[in-house]
């Protein structure tokens, strides 16, 4: 190991955790309970550890920086790297003048943060590596446990590399006296493993500051109960317009909304991760949330996600909002639901001012003979199973679409439930519907 600055002699704290959910803002009391560990680390006599690829890594280091508490920083190699033993010097110097450099850089403030890069496993000239691998457990992870003074678990899974790590700690005659605080969930609960293990593991029972919501177990983004009809007088709120996306499906388009999996459109990782590590409401990426985004800001903007050739464009479907419910599958390749029960519909004529245009489905020739402006339409075209491209009769727009300059009869918000219509109803100036429930048990008949 090679420190540029000095080793520091505070005693160390580590965070760790077993992988978290890609949705962070479904996360909140694991931010709750760092928050908690990081402002529990006395910063005149103890220091933060952090190491590069553990899943505690960029938060711990936010909330040092947002928190005032001292940093150690250690940088890991790659998975699987080794070091000849005879390259030793060579690999010094380099890490040396890239770590003056960084230094130089960024102006590290020598006081509060220290720096430590680690070397890939030693191969010795006559009796091969230095050492084994134990348990296949990243070395990140290892890192953590060996360094500290105290370990705060914020989340175990039974089998995982947490758990691997907890009962060798505890099984550890030379390490067993540092503390391994296991911390509950949010009602109090802490993992049937504290009573089974020896000395060394505590149980670190937390109190919730305010009472929340309890976390969805899946990416349901439900308000209420959805409607078991649809109420005309209670989703239509802001308008009694005949045509609606229910009335004349053929006169509209459809653009669902999805959860977001980290920052808003022009928001930095860095505020989203303040917000996730502060607390804060606004953290919420729930479908429901996006749509409420959209509604406010008035615009649907323009993504390349998912989109050959990296273009920028909004989807559209031309699927009728009746059917929305008995067609939404989750697609394990995406990641997300298809056809989620939230979104906007806007009326065909009223896009074609945008350029909306249908999608063209085909192959890869298809594709290589499309000249470049057409190239923004183009979906590779797959039916049946987990990626039925063809059944959402995409339709969409190469820019952003201003729904501010449409007239208000052009434009609809679809919810999932009527307690979410009537919330949404009061933040816009277009009419509300909930998707009906009637669409399911129709088809299961």
């Amino acid at each position: 190991m090679y420190w540029p600055n000095g080793i520091p002699q505070q005693r160390r704290i580590s965070i760790v955790s077993s992988r978290l959910r890609e949705r962070l803002d479904l996360e909140s009391w694991w931010f709750d309970l760092l928050r908690t560990s990081v402002l529990q680390c006395d910063p005149a006599t103890e220091v933060l550890c952090a190491v590069n690829d553990s899943t505690a890594f960029e938060a711990t280091v936010r909330a040092s920086e947002l928190f005032g508490r001292p940093l150690l920083r250690l940088d890991v190699p790659a998975a699987g790297s080794t070091l000849a033993e005879a390259d030793t010097d060579r690999w010094l110097r380099n890490v040396a003048e890239r770590s003056e450099r960084a230094s130089t850089r960024l102006g590290i403030d020598q006081q509060r943060v220290w720096n430590a890069v680690v070397s890939p496993q030693l191969i010795a000239a006559d009796h091969g590596q230095t050492g084994s691998r134990p348990e296949n457990v990243p070395l990140a992870d290892r890192l953590l446990f060996a360094a500290s003074d105290r370990v705060y678990v914020l989340s175990r899974r039974d089998g995982g590399n947490m758990a691997s790590l907890v009962n060798s700690h505890c099984s550890d005659e030379d390490r067993r006296h540092v503390p391994v605080l296991i911390a509950s969930d949010r009602h109090g609960k802490v993992p049937e493993c504290v009573r089974q293990l020896s000395s060394g593991c505590v149980p670190w029972l937390v109190q919730p500051f305010r009472r929340t919501p309890t976390e969805k177990a899946d990416d349901s983004d439900a308000v209420g109960a959805s409607a078991s009809e649809f109420d005309l007088s209670t989703a239509q709120r802001a308008s009694c317009l005949d045509s609606h996306p229910l009335s004349h499906p053929s006169e509209w388009l459809l653009h669902w909304t999805r959860p977001a999996r980290g920052p808003w459109p022009g928001e930095t990782r860095t505020d989203f991760l303040d917000s996730l590590i502060l607390g804060c409401e606004a953290t919420d990426r729930s479908a429901l949330a996006t749509l409420l985004r959209i509604v406010t800001d008035g615009v649907l903007r323009a993504s390349p996600e998912g989109i050959r050739g990296g273009h920028s464009v909004v989807a559209f479907t031309q699927v009728p909002l009746m059917d929305f419910r008995a067609r939404r599958v989750f697609r394990k390749h995406r990641r997300r639901f298809d056809f989620e029960p939230w979104g906007l519909a806007v009326r065909g004529d009223a896009l074609e001012s945008a350029g909306v245009r249908k999608v063209i489905y085909g192959d890869d020739t298809d594709w290589s003979n499309l000249p470049p402006e057409q190239r923004p339409f183009f979906q590779k075209a797959t039916s049946g199973g987990s990626t039925d491209n063809l059944a959402e009769q995409e339709w969409r727009v190469v820019s952003d679409v201003d729904l501010k300059l449409m007239p208000s009869d052009s434009v609809c918000v679809f919810a999932d439930n009527a307690e979410a219509a009537e919330m949404i109803a009061r933040h816009c100036v277009w009419r509300v519907v909930v998707v009906p429930i009637q669409s399911v048990t129709s088809r299961q008949r």
